[in-house]
């Protein structure tokens, strides 16, 4: 019962995380180029940030070690292919 409401909360999490990220991502395109076009920016690079982290915490099993430099890998490809 308590793997079910793990996945569950893993589940919600990752979309969570990805719809706050599609809506960041839809309104910036939105906005004119400027201060305010690179902060929704910004901040759609933030949650894909943790959204990199929570999918590696969660595809380990193992949520009390953190590999750093797998981490950033994982994240500058992100950023690479976003």
């Amino acid at each position: 019962q308590k793997t079910a409401l793990l996945h569950e909360v893993d589940h919600r999490v990752k979309n969570n995380l990805q719809v706050i990220s599609s809506l960041m991502l839809l309104k910036a395109r939105r906005t004119p180029e400027g201060e305010a076009r690179d902060a929704l920016q910004a901040m759609a690079d933030r949650i894909g940030a943790l959204s990199t982290a929570h999918r590696m915490l969660y595809s380990e099993g193992d949520v009390s070690r953190f590999d750093f430099q797998e981490f950033t890998t994982d994240l500058i490809a992100d950023l690479a292919a976003g």
